[in-house]
């Protein structure tokens, strides 16, 4: 009985399926191939890591950098390994244009977003328009990128929430890199006073509570400009600049300079037209 039950999947095992060039392609080359090409996705994932994370940071690479050239190494070591593979087991790397054109026929009945957002993402690697660790804005959110994958892209907003974009949208829209240059970001604030109010002490007091609040940098210094001459009051635009923090504590930092200006002008007799509204861009 188990001989019987040996011999048959024995014969199973070395079922041949097709050949290529004479060499027999059997059950078995099909297996041997599939548990090689899952050991070249461990091994290329775990050496994308740790070139990643331990090669990199001595060249004083930068965490958006890192990951993009994880994610690189990771493709390119995985596409070397499944072409050794296919070699190793006599299979023509020509058969690929058979499979290229059902591929493409895939492509046609429904694969098509897949490639082109795979496509967009390898674009936005390579050029880098954005990378991991940016604030960016899109479509009126704003967020930090936390991860670049190979169909989309995760955001996380100022509500702790993730947001995720696939990458053709992030190349077709338009999007508002805030620290693609450096890593500074711009806060304004809008105020409206009175018209009776003192043009020059509302400004020297203004840019009293910006210099009087944390995390606000002194190189930009903060800026105070006469933005309009309203219906109901001189409009005032304060700029300030922090670093790259995450969105909640640009959130703190904004709101602390609000209270400071309140306080501020209030203590001063300093008032506020109705019409007031407090915005940050």
């Amino acid at each position: 009985m188990l001989n019987n039950i040996s011999s048959i999947a024995g014969g199973v095992i070395d079922f041949q399926i097709t050949s290529f060039d004479g060499e027999p392609f059997t059950v078995r080359t099909v297996v041997l191939v599939m548990l090689f090409l899952v050991l070249g996705y461990l091994f290329s994932k775990k050496l994308s890591s740790y070139v990643a994370e331990k090669l990199l940071p001595r060249f004083e690479v930068g965490d958006g950098e890192k990951a993009s050239f994880r994610i690189l190494i990771f493709y390119v070591t995985l596409v070397l390994w499944s072409i050794i593979v296919l070699n190793f087991a006599n299979i023509p790397l020509t058969i690929f244009t058979f499979l290229g054109g059902m591929f493409a026929i895939g492509i046609g009945f429904g694969s098509k977003n897949i490639m082109n957002n795979f496509i967009s993402g390898l674009i936005i690697l390579l050029e880098r328009p954005i990378r991991v660790g940016d604030t960016i804005e899109i479509e009126g959110k704003t967020g930090k990128i936390t991860d670049i994958g190979a169909r989309s892209t995760k955001i996380l907003l100022r509500n702790n929430t993730d947001l995720i974009v696939p990458n053709s949208i992030l190349l077709e829209k338009t999007v508002t890199n805030l620290t693609l240059s450096d890593k500074m970001i711009r806060s304004q604030l809008t105020i409206t006073v009175e018209y009776d109010s003192d043009v020059e002490q509302v400004r020297t007091l203004l840019l009293q509570a910006a210099d009087s609040i944390s995390g606000v940098l002194k190189k930009p210094a903060p800026l105070v400009i006469v933005s309009d001459l309203g219906i109901f009051g001189i409009v005032f635009d304060v700029f300030i600049w922090t670093m790259q923090i995450p969105e909640i504590s640009r959130a703190v930092v904004e709101s602390k300079l609000r209270c400071s200006i309140y306080n501020l002008l209030n203590k001063n007799g300093i008032k506020f037209a109705r019409t007031t509204k407090y915005s940050s861009t």
